[in-house]
């Protein structure tokens, strides 16, 4: 590995990954803002001026500055040369020799049960995924190849600016019980501001635009001061500053880490009683209808559950439960002012710090409760995006410079066009002789991963976490 050169003269990674991504998204890039006239053209690949290969021999071309490469790993895939290659890849095939700025994986990627380098396992005692040399303080990440170590250590320290550490909540919908399997047993909650996002894909999505909150405006207070987790959040932010501390990173340039929290759009409203609509919009808006009917069983189920305990618990002690005022008090009402389709970005260090004192309950609690007194930036996904974007925009909208008779061919026209935030999906998947070489499973390293793309405008205005 590392020794092969691709058409730009750059050592490539030559590793056993590939990477590939719906039809729809390759189509989008060979749409009339590629093919409309040269300058069109010549706009377009200014913006997306990396051109990544794909599986079969396709290519997708992506912005490097304003792309954020979301990595979703299959459970077989946890490794830091992986991420290592495709960030080394990345570069490489940047005619500018920057790669990428902003980076997203979900929170348990690289350590899935156990705190890096120290080995401190968690009840899972899945294998630690890199190397140590000492068992109580950072150590030493040895990756497979020397170029690999020198890459990833410099791309942290001056090419990247922010990490989003992506985590679903510890719940099937955004009510949490408490039911006869929930811990910890508490009151009811409906946290019916929490984000939610679409199983994209299941749903087949190849892009979807959003918009950049700094602050969500919402009333959150009380969602943001309990939410349920799996595993404690502190975890990200500590993971991630372990590994720059083994690697030696020192950032020459601002860098910040975001939590990204969501709930899961219920996925057994797509799945086989559900009648195929006949566009994406309308399959998103019976989605959240479905989730909806979910989150009300859900209630239900979880006031019947309480109530029945109190029931128990009542006879044993002088006070007495009213339990029609109970009803009464937890009443579900359908707020659609409430409802976000997107994630909340709280800075990492919102959740509070890992010291020697909160180490164990870090890192072997489960299933747990975390608060947050920061406001989370909300990214809010713009369901209009899910059908194909509208080409008469190109027809309707001139620049005003008057650079060409026809709209459609204005350049800067185009340039405003293509500058716009959109999400799509990839997988990265192993090809079938590296998997019988090196004896994977067939289904090793089926994974999938978003890019998401902020505007410029919208950079402008959020400069504390996207420096150009």
């Amino acid at each position: 590995m590392y020794t092969t050169r691709n058409a730009m003269g750059n050592i490539i990674s030559g590793s056993y990954y590939e990477l590939a991504i719906n039809d729809s998204a390759v189509n989008h890039m060979n749409s009339r803002i590629f093919l409309t006239s040269k300058k069109s053209r010549w706009a377009a690949l200014d913006y997306f001026r990396l051109r990544l290969p794909l599986a079969n021999n396709r290519h997708i071309r992506v912005n490097p500055d304003h792309d954020v490469l979301f990595f979703h790993p299959a459970h077989d895939i946890r490794d830091i040369n992986i991420l290592a290659a495709i960030l080394h890849d990345i570069k490489a095939y940047d005619p500018r020799d920057q790669g990428l700025k902003h980076l997203a994986i979900l929170g348990d990627t690289l350590f899935p049960d156990k705190q890096p380098v120290t080995g401190e396992v968690g009840n899972c005692g899945s294998n630690r995924p890199i190397d140590s040399t000492s068992a109580g303080g950072a150590g030493k990440i040895t990756l497979s190849h020397p170029i690999a170590q020198a890459s990833l250590t410099d791309i942290l320290s001056t090419k990247l600016r922010t990490l989003w550490c992506v985590q679903k909540m510890f719940t099937r919908t955004r009510v949490y019980g408490p039911g006869i399997y929930d811990r910890p047993v508490g009151m009811p909650q409906w946290m019916e501001t929490l984000p939610m996002l679409p199983p994209l894909s299941r749903l087949g999505i190849s892009h979807l635009n959003f918009e950049w909150i700094e602050n969500d405006p919402r009333p959150i207070e009380p969602d943001i001061g309990n939410m349920p987790f799996f595993k404690d959040p502190r975890q990200y932010h500590y993971n991630w500053k372990v590994i720059e501390e083994v690697l030696g990173v020192r950032h020459v340039t601002p860098f910040r880490v975001f939590a990204c929290v969501f709930s899961e759009l219920a996925p057994a409203g797509i799945t086989g009683h559900m009648t195929e609509p006949t566009g994406l919009e309308l399959r998103v808006r019976q989605l959240v209808e479905s989730n909806r009917q979910m989150e009300k069983d859900e209630w239900e189920r979880a006031i019947n559950h309480w109530v029945n305990l109190m029931r128990q618990i009542r006879p044993l002690s002088e006070s007495t439960f009213d339990e029609s005022w109970f009803r009464e008090r937890n009443v579900m009402l359908d707020r659609d002012d409430m409802t976000a389709i997107g994630m909340w970005l709280f800075p990492a260090e919102a959740f509070g710090r890992v010291d020697d004192h909160n180490f164990a309950e870090v890192y072997h609690s489960y299933k747990m409760r975390a608060k947050s007194s920061v406001t989370p930036g909300l990214a809010l996904f713009d369901l209009s995006s899910l059908t194909r974007i509208d080409l008469q925009q190109f027809e309707n909208i001139c620049c005003g410079n008057g650079q060409s008779s026809r709209r459609n061919q204005c350049p800067c026209n185009i340039k405003r066009n293509i500058n716009q935030r959109y999400l799509n999906l990839y997988r990265i998947v192993h090809p079938k002789d590296s998997r019988s070489r090196f004896g994977y499973p067939p289904n090793f390293g089926q994974t999938k991963h978003l890019y998401l793309s902020k505007s410029s405008d919208s950079l402008k205005s959020h400069t504390y976490h996207r420096q150009r």
